[in-house]
């Protein structure tokens, strides 16, 4: 398989869990593993290579969390729980960082809604929705005030 074909999933580390969790979904579904988080009685094979997979996606700091898990489904559980902020103060720190999201000079239009719409799934993920609308209207404004 070719470099380029290779799924690529960064590292979960202390503050990407939002993307982590999508892309090691998707890493899983695509090497039909993704039944072994969701099934309480996957194959032992299957869990076990689906355990390997999310084992080698954390940094080593994670590995005192996940490496005393006996099942995939274990481990994505306990990873979901401990990373998946719900707290009020994280929830109003990233919708602080939405509000006050602004271009940077010379920063693609594209770059700049990837940071958005990465601060809408964070915020997701903290149990907090935030409507395509919002994200389009905090768009337009900073467009708008780039343009004026």
């Amino acid at each position: 398989m070719p470099a380029e074909d290779k799924p690529m999933v960064e590292v979960l580390d202390v503050d990407n869990y939002a993307t982590w969790s999508i892309r090691m979904r998707a890493l899983l579904i695509s090497k039909g593993l993704w039944a072994a988080v969701e099934s309480s009685t996957p194959s032992t094979e299957q869990d076990q290579k689906a355990l390997a997979k999310i084992i080698l996606h954390v940094e080593d700091h994670h590995l005192a969390t996940v490496g005393t898990c006996a099942t995939a489904k274990e481990a994505w559980e306990t990873l979901k729980a401990t990373y998946q902020a719900k707290s009020n103060a994280r929830k109003l720190v990233l919708r602080k960082e939405l509000t006050q999201l602004r271009m940077k000079p010379a920063e693609p239009i594209t770059a700049y809604a990837a940071r958005a719409k990465d601060l809408q799934a964070q915020l997701r993920s903290a149990g907090e929705e935030v409507k395509d609308q919002e994200l389009a209207y905090n768009s337009w404004q900073v467009c708008h005030q780039h343009m004026a």
